[in-house]
């Protein structure tokens, strides 16, 4: 009982710092409410470092990953033609979050799914989670920028299976 209540209380600190991070993702981005990719780029700020740990064990860093990302809305944007000058930049600094927290279905679905799962695990909310979720997308920006970078998505979602069960045992 105790174990369950502590798993969740820190299950609210890691959604505490995630949520607002994913909708400064966002807002760097140009964009209003974050997406799924704003989770996984906020979760690799973490301080559990478990999604920073698998990232790498797969030969990527999260640097790479925030500009192949970067890369997929500015083509995204080019594509409907209303981009004008995707790549200067003019875009303003980051708010502070405020509010009522808003997102995207994408990202919703990637948080509802990953919560469900580390809870159906009995495992603490990590990154890793957020990664692997994340990394089962098959289409959106996430999975274009994985490809972007030469990386599979199976590996990508094995790495960060590998810091859950390094977390859980500790081993």
């Amino acid at each position: 009982m105790m174990r369950a209540i502590k798993q969740r209380a820190e299950a609210l600190r890691t959604i505490a710092r995630l949520l607002p991070a994913a909708e400064v993702e966002a807002q760097r981005d140009g964009r209003s409410e974050p997406a799924a990719e704003d989770l996984v780029l906020a979760a690799l700020a973490l301080p559990d470092g478990a999604a920073r740990r698998a990232l790498a064990s797969v030969g990527c860093d999260p640097d790479e990953l925030r500009a192949a990302l970067a890369m997929q809305h500015a083509d995204a944007l080019r594509a409907t033609d209303v981009a004008g000058d995707v790549d200067g930049g003019d875009l303003p600094e980051p708010a502070e979050p405020a509010g009522v927290y808003r997102s995207t279905g994408s990202a919703q679905e990637l948080f509802q799914e990953a919560t469900r799962r580390h809870r159906e695990a009995g495992d603490p909310l990590t990154s890793a989670w957020l990664l692997l979720v994340g990394a089962e997308r098959e289409k959106g920006p996430l999975a274009r920028a994985f490809v972007a970078l030469g990386l599979d998505r199976d590996d990508v979602a094995r790495a960060a299976a590998s810091e859950i069960h390094h977390l859980e045992t500790g081993s």
